[in-house]
């Protein structure tokens, strides 16, 4: 700490007086006009917890080695154990790393739904709704944290790998990631078979006529740019079934996106847990699903930045930095309508892939 004193009885030129005190102010905040923090970096730009003010910070980073792995298991309920393993990373990059695939064929084992605390429908297994998956649970209610969700207020940071063939379907939905309620995802990390062209989104979600719709989709990247490379995802949360939410998004360092809303799902408020690896959700059966296979590290949490970030979007509204390549639409945040999960194939709009929406239910 440091403290500035003053004696008094001692005279002094005023225009040496005030020049001093203005060195030993700067010297007692740490940060100078030339270097920044004292040790010569720049000081770390963030978003407060409630999002409305911003934080610079020379220091209270926190790093990989103190951030915390997330306990998971496979879901063997949905998925089939050939199809995950948990091998020596295959590109040197990582020690060990989570292998999905996905095949053409449907899941038909019998889900074990918890009926009582649904609201919708669902079907009763993933043939149901032809569907195929390789993922890793969140198992929230085996650790210390109060009831089974995420705390209020949390960073989140994995690492995904594509593959040069990692291939773009024809129909359903592609999950990459998820915070789920058991019923609908309160946020995911999506594509659309077919209509996005690749384009990966951050939706939420809301309970709708049995079933699960869109309330925001917002274009973050592509599959094409995550092809054939590790893709680092850095994730800042503010939970809240309310538009003062939060969710910021940097890939590979960069910010893609800075939402401002719901992040919880309305009814759902009291089950949050992530979910990790391939989703391919719903797909029309005249369409052939094509296999898939995904590399994953275990994802880590932290009350801070589990690496330094740089905030260069407006959190005070939605925004994404996400721009579709030259042959197609750029981005925007133009609203676009509501969209039903299971019925996106259905919507006739050639051009909703270059689009986001975002809507307050």
């Amino acid at each position: 700490m440091c403290i500035l004193t003053i004696t008094r009885g001692i005279e002094m030129n005023k225009i040496f007086t005030l020049f001093s005190l203005a060195v030993l102010m700067l010297g007692c905040t740490g940060v100078s006009q030339a270097k920044g923090c004292p040790d010569g970096s720049e000081p770390v730009k963030s978003i407060s917890a409630d999002g409305t003010y911003f934080v610079y910070n020379c220091g209270g980073q926190a790093s990989s080695s103190t951030a915390k792995s997330l306990k998971f298991e496979f879901d063997s309920e949905n998925g089939k154990l050939e199809d995950y393993s948990y091998i020596t990373d295959p590109t040197g990059n990582f020690d060990k790393v989570h292998k999905f695939t996905t095949g053409s064929e449907c899941g038909s084992k019998t889900r074990d739904v918890d009926w009582d605390n649904m609201v919708g429908e669902m079907e009763s297994s993933d043939c149901g709704e032809n569907s195929v998956r390789s993922q890793m649970v969140e198992q929230v209610w085996e650790d210390n944290r109060p009831g089974d969700i995420q705390p209020k207020y949390q960073w989140y940071s994995w690492d995904v790998y594509l593959p040069e063939d990692f291939p773009i379907q024809d129909s359903g939905k592609l999950l990459l990631g998820e915070f789920h309620n058991g019923e609908c995802p309160h946020i995911a990390f999506t594509s659309q078979g077919g209509e996005d062209k690749g384009v990966l989104h951050f939706t939420t979600m809301k309970l709708w006529d049995g079933d699960c719709k869109d309330t925001s989709k917002i274009p973050i990247t592509q599959i094409q740019d995550m092809r054939g490379k590790w893709t680092n995802f850095h994730l800042e949360m503010k939970w809240e079934n309310n538009e003062t939410g939060l969710a910021n998004l940097w890939l590979n360092g960069k910010q893609v996106l800075a939402y401002k809303g719901r992040t919880l799902t309305l009814q759902k408020e009291n089950l949050n847990f992530m979910l990790f690896g391939l989703y391919q959700c719903c797909n029309d059966r005249d369409k052939v699903i094509k296999p898939a296979m995904a590399y994953f590290t275990t994802p880590k949490t932290s009350m801070n930045p589990i690496t330094p970030v740089e905030v260069t979007l407006d959190n005070k509204k939605t925004a994404s930095s996400f721009k579709a390549k030259s042959n197609e639409f750029e981005a925007s945040l133009a609203s676009v309508g509501e969209f039903d999960l299971k019925k996106l194939g259905e919507n006739k709009n050639p051009n909703l892939f270059a689009f986001s929406a975002h809507f307050s239910s």
